[in-house]
């Protein structure tokens, strides 16, 4: 996130406009992510200008005092703070205040007064506090909280900024391009061209993909390696530089002295010097490595920013966490590069916490181990039972089929209104309309492990990556004689073209029996599907179960979003609307709505 504080006429009489900014300064208060605020005073007293000062102070011990309390908590006992405070010095003027704690992209706004928090997301302007009362009283009294999106922009700006910001149209202007100096001085120019007279100050995040990476400098001079030989002759050389000085003292008889235990100590003191200072030898040789090691990942990470390159930065941050397990003096530097480049790349996939989600229902006649969707009904089965059972989601009517054959459902699929159930060994059941039907087809000898339809059409996939159509009840080879087959194959979707998904998460897309291209999905973390879907005019839909996330990407071979559903315990399946605005989760016998 890149931050920007514009300041305008800040020396107005009778006001003082600040913004203030804390950036955690150990792995303990990035528990907490960072604390801003912005503040205005009017109808102030020269006795009055520390009192922004004093009120971000207040709020920046207590807010990182329990670093194990969540944002949210800790700015709720912030405000506490912040309150005692505001109401034993009583200020008699107009007093404008916005705490904002962010985390990733996590957000909890507090404000008094006429301060503006303004969202620029997807080409739209809103004032997100507005649900927040105006807090006349001068005291805080509630929290709004949010999540960001990557390429969001955030402004916090007292009154008269924000008029001036809104008449001149200069939030369309910010939300043209990722934000840079460049970019905010133009801002900042056209603000005073047309509102010469307007005070204030702004304070203006950006969630962009290219930050300003902090560099830092690394001496050009080699450590020299420890040699015994020169160390020792270096010892040798300072004695010999030393002038002894003649002394005559009498002769005087001393008793005999036994001098092997002397010679054993000082032999073992001179043992423990001589390690120690390898050791620190060793260590200074270490930690010069490790820096210029450092130095090569730093320049690395500011050109995979640059070019939005995810295998780069991936490829760093291994190499930064190899750092990690050998604990040196520059823990502290490799674990915040660490943490900076994890939340870059969770960034650059699309990574969003999902919270919002609705339970539509809870299966209690079996234990399905997939989902499916029909025109707006929902089918429940599993390999352990004949029975489908099935939600309208339009009238909350149920029903329950079974399937003849007496056999459980190992595979599912649905086109033109048609929804497919495969039962081993060769039974098809179709339900069309809510009427069913069932058939026997011809089987191939090796067992299918995927099906999917298109047009009414059945297709089957094979692990060794023979697909077989289904006109009639006799299977037809897809595949060309000749054409690529992919081993180790998993699951296969259809929207014209047929994608199949191998067990390294890659998809080749076939048409008309040809193969035609290999599609690599860079994301981070690296995922492991066990689901794919995928129609005409859609995303294609990856569930990880084991990361508890649905990966939705382009047939082009990019990420653009990851729904992150912490709360679940097993995800199983998933199922997308005919109207693409939903999927449907299915985690352990409960099914949840996902809007999207």
């Amino acid at each position: 996130m890149q931050i920007f504080e514009l300041y305008f006429n800040p020396e107005k009489s009778g006001r003082i406009s600040e913004s203030f900014i804390h950036q955690p300064q150990n792995v303990y208060e990035r528990k907490l992510g960072k604390l801003y605020m912005v503040g205005e005073m009017l109808e102030m007293s020269k006795s009055d200008s520390p009192f922004l000062q004093n009120i971000f102070h207040i709020a920046k011990e207590r807010y990182y005092e329990n670093t194990s309390l969540s944002p949210d908590k800790a700015l709720s006992e912030t405000l506490k703070e912040v309150n005692s405070f505001l109401k034993n010095k009583e200020y008699q003027g107009k007093l404008f205040i916005a705490f904002l704690c962010s985390k990733n992209f996590s957000i909890h706004i507090a404000k008094i007064g006429e301060v503006k928090v303004v969202l620029l997301s997807e080409g739209k302007i809103k004032d997100i506090c507005q649900e927040l009362s105006k807090n006349e009283g001068d005291v805080f009294q509630d929290i709004i909280s949010g999540e960001m999106k990557k390429k969001d922009k955030l402004l916090i700006l007292t009154p008269e900024i924000y008029d001036s910001f809104k008449k001149g149209n200069l939030f369309q202007e910010i939300m043209k391009a990722p934000l840079n100096e460049k970019v905010m001085d133009k801002i900042s120019a056209l603000q005073k061209e047309k509102f010469p007279e307007a005070s204030g100050v702004s304070l203006v995040m950006d969630h962009s993909l290219v930050l300003k990476e902090e560099s830092q400098k690394i001496s050009d001079k080699k450590t020299k390696k420890f040699s015994f030989p020169s160390f020792f002759k270096g010892i040798a050389s300072s004695f010999s530089k030393i002038k002894r000085p003649k002394i005559s003292l009498p002769q005087i008889k001393v008793p005999s002295i036994d001098r092997k235990p002397l010679s054993l100590f000082l032999l073992l003191f001179a043992v423990i010097i001589i390690g120690y200072l390898v050791i620190s030898v060793e260590n200074n040789i270490r930690i010069g490595r490790q820096k210029e090691i450092i130095s090569q990942i730093d320049e690395d990470i500011t050109r995979g920013k640059e070019k939005e390159d995810i295998l780069l930065l991936k490829k760093s941050l291994s190499e930064l966490e190899k750092l990690k397990e050998k604990r040196t003096q520059l823990h502290q530097q490799i674990e915040e590069r660490y943490i900076s480049l994890e939340n870059e790349l969770l960034a650059l996939s699309g990574w969003e916490e999902v919270k919002d989600i609705e339970l539509i229902k809870k299966v209690e006649e079996i234990n399905p181990e997939g989902i499916l969707i029909t025109n707006e009904v929902l089918y429940f089965f599993t390999s352990k039972s004949p029975e489908i059972l099935s939600l309208n989601l339009k009238t909350g009517k149920e029903h329950s089929y079974s399937l003849p054959s007496g056999e459980g459902v190992d595979l599912s699929s649905s086109s033109l209104n048609r929804s497919m159930f495969f039962a081993s060994p060769n039974y098809l059941f179709s339900l069309e309309n809510e009427t069913p039907s069932i058939s026997e087809i011809a089987k191939d000898d090796h067992s299918y492990i995927s099906l999917s339809s298109f047009l009414g059409v059945p297709y089957f996939l094979k692990n060794n990556g023979e697909i077989f159509s289904y006109r009639n009840k006799y299977p037809g080879t897809w595949i060309e004689k000749g054409e690529k087959r992919i081993e180790n194959a998993l699951q296969l979707a259809i929207d014209g073209s047929i994608f199949i998904l191998d067990k390294d998460n890659k998809i080749h897309r076939y048409y008309r029996g040809k193969y035609e291209e290999e599609i690599n999905y860079l994301v981070f973390p690296s995922f492991r599907a066990n689901k794919m879907e995928t129609f005409s005019d859609t995303p294609v839909f990856f569930l990880d179960s084991k990361e508890k996330r649905i990966i939705i990407a382009n047939k082009e071979g990019d990420v653009k979003r990851q729904l992150y559903i912490p709360g679940m315990q097993n995800p199983k399946d998933i199922a997308i609307s005919s109207d693409q605005e939903k999927i449907y989760l299915l985690d352990g016998q409960e099914v949840y709505s996902i809007e999207f």
